[in-house]
């Protein structure tokens, strides 16, 4: 005869896989207060207590990093490059994706897998070639250079994830749509994308994020002060004024808002997509 469970051990079982989720998130919360805190400070404020609360509140570090950089150019740069890198990697992947699901041809799995296969190739790997690339073609320093980077990385992301997702499509509704007469086009239009908004947010968030935070490719592909998105502009600010960190930290508090608003948006369509996926399966 099994003893049944104690109302302690019980407890334990259900707190101990919750207990490093609660540890992540103290420690997510308090880089966030801290860099809350330190932007509100004066600068003599923060040298003499770096870490607790301000004796006076100021909003003079916001109206300072805003006056003494490029910093609505360097807003402007990354609302660019990110805007223009999604729409193209969404063209692109889009027509890959329909073609990959609905289209029978000669090599069409061997493609499908090198195309797939550039997802795990770390970027490091190939900026030598990039760089190389690009100077040939005087792209260096330019925004579409930096975009064409983005989307060469992005398309396969996406490519995989939306081939999969529209073979799982019902193919009856397809197939009613393509005896009424419709098109491939009229087809992805009207029907599939229609139906497909919750993986396609969500891969314009995880996308989004990644091109709005990058460092790497921006500093390598746009070295001109005024070329520069925001997150790199911030770093270069960092490093000539790194007496002054409660500017510092107000930049960044005002560059990550932006990513703030758009993940708190796409959230639900995230969601819905994993649930979606865990129906399927």
């Amino acid at each position: 005869m099994s003893v049944p469970p104690s109302s302690t051990s019980r407890f334990w079982s259900e707190a101990i896989p919750i207990i490093p989720l609660i540890l992540f998130s103290l420690s997510v919360f308090g880089c966030l207060f801290f860099l809350i805190i330190t932007s509100i400070k004066s600068q003599n404020d923060y040298i003499v207590n770096k870490v607790g609360l301000p004796r006076q509140l100021t909003l003079v570090n916001f109206s300072e990093v805003l006056s003494k950089t490029l910093f609505l150019k360097w807003l402007f740069n990354s609302v660019l490059i990110t805007t223009l890198a999604l729409a193209v990697a969404f063209m692109v992947a889009v027509l890959l994706s329909y073609g990959f699901s609905s289209t029978e041809f000669m090599l069409k799995k061997l493609a499908f897998s090198v195309v797939s296969s550039l997802m795990v190739v770390p970027p490091i790997v190939l900026i030598t070639p990039l760089y190389e690339m690009l100077a040939n073609f005087k792209w260096i320093n330019t925004y579409h250079g930096a975009v064409s980077v983005y989307v060469s990385w992005i398309v396969p992301f996406w490519t995989f994830f939306l081939t999969k997702f529209f073979m799982g499509m019902n193919r009856s509704i397809l197939d009613s749509a393509k005896i009424d007469g419709a098109t491939d086009m009229t087809l992805l239009a009207r029907i599939i994308l229609p139906l497909s908004k919750a993986p396609l947010m969500t891969l314009a968030t995880v996308s989004t994020l990644w091109v709005w935070n990058d460092l790497l490719i921006s500093l390598l592909f746009l070295q001109k002060d005024r070329l520069r998105t925001l997150m790199v502009g911030l770093t270069v600010f960092k490093g000539l004024y790194t007496t002054n960190v409660p500017d510092t930290f107000a930049g960044l508090i005002i560059a990550t808002l932006p990513m703030v608003l758009f993940y708190v948006f796409g959230q639900r369509f995230f969601i819905k997509s994993v649930i979606s996926g865990a129906v399927k399966g």
